[in-house]
C-alpha cells in the first residue's frame, strides 16, 4: 500500500520589471515545521509535517510567503517581488517493507507584475523572511489599500483615513489603540488631523468646512510612513508580547 507525502514545494522568485536580485548568497530559514532555502531565485520549502496533497501544503506555505512579500514591501514602499509556484516533490511511501521512492509532480501557474517606475534597482542580497510578522485578513486589507495608493488607484488621504478608522474599529475606540496595538495616542491624533484637514480640491477627503490646504511634502511622507508602521504593527501584534510603542519620534518631524 502506498500513500503520498509532500516532501517539498518549490517557488520561483519573480521581481517587478525594474528590480533584480543578482549575485546573492543563499538564504536559509529553519523553523520547527518547515525550512526555506532560497538560491538562484528558486525557493525550496521543505516540509517537516505531513501533507498528503499539494493544496494542503500550499495552504500552509503560501500565507508565510505572502507575509514575506508584504514585510519586504513595507520596507521599500512597494512590492518588488513575489513567489510563483513551480512544482512539488511527492514521496510515495510503500508499507510496510518497501523504502520510499521519489517522484516529482510539476504544476505551473503564471502571474504578471507591472510597475511604472523606470529606474532599475539591483539588489545584492535576498530578502530575509520576517521573524515576527504574521499575515491575517486585516494586514492584507490595509496593505491592499496602501498598494492601491502606490499604484495610483486611490488618493493618499482616503486610504490613510480608511486605515486609521479600521484600526479604531478593531480596537473598539481610538483611545484603546495605545494599549491594544502599542501606538502612541499622539500619532493617531496627528494622522486623524491630517486626513481630515488637509488636501486640495482633488485630494481632500472631506468637502465640508475644508480650506483645501494641500499636504506638504514632509506631511505626505509622514502619512505614508505612519500607515506602513501601522500595517507592520498589525502583522507583529499576534507574535510579539509588549512590542515597543510606536511614537511620534519614530516619524518625520512636522
Amino acid at each position: 500500500m502506498e500513500y503520498p507525502h509532500i516532501n517539498a514545494i518549490y517557488y520561483t522568485l519573480k521581481t517587478v520589471e525594474n528590480v533584480s536580485f543578482e549575485n546573492c548568497k543563499r538564504v536559509e530559514y529553519d523553523q520547527p515545521t518547515y525550512k526555506f532555502s532560497l538560491d538562484e531565485n528558486t525557493l525550496k520549502c521543505k516540509l517537516k509535517q505531513h501533507y498528503s496533497d499539494i493544496k494542503s501544503a500550499r495552504d500552509f506555505i503560501d500565507p508565510l510567503l505572502r507575509a514575506w512579500e508584504i514585510d519586504y514591501a513595507l520596507l521599500y514602499n512597494r512590492e518588488e517581488f513575489h513567489f510563483e509556484f513551480k512544482n512539488a516533490d511527492i514521496i510515495k511511501e510503500e508499507l510496510p517493507s518497501s523504502g520510499p521512492k521519489m517522484i516529482c509532480a510539476s504544476i505551473h501557474v503564471s502571474a504578471g507584475c507591472n510597475s511604472e517606475i523606470k529606474a532599475h534597482v539591483t539588489r545584492g542580497t535576498y530578502p530575509i523572511p520576517p521573524n515576527n510578522f504574521i499575515l491575517d485578513p486585516e494586514v492584507e486589507t490595509l496593505w491592499f489599500r496602501y498598494n492601491m495608493y502606490v499604484e495610483g488607484k486611490e488618493q493618499l488621504l482616503s486610504m490613510a483615513y480608511f486605515c486609521l478608522s479600521r484600526l479604531e474599529a478593531l480596537a473598539g475606540t481610538r483611545g484603546k489603540i495605545p494599549t491594544t496595538y502599542y501606538i502612541e495616542r499622539g500619532v493617531l491624533d496627528k494622522l486623524g488631523d491630517l486626513t481630515s484637514e488637509r488636501g486640495d480640491r482633488t485630494t481632500a477627503r472631506k468637502g465640508k468646512d475644508n480650506q483645501f490646504i494641500a499636504l506638504t511634502g514632509v506631511e505626505e511622507t509622514w502619512v505614508k510612513d505612519c500607515i506602513r508602521l501601522i500595517i507592520k504593527r498589525l502583522g507583529e501584534i499576534n507574535s510579539l508580547t509588549n512590542p515597543p510603542m510606536i511614537r511620534l519620534s519614530d516619524l518625520p518631524q512636522i
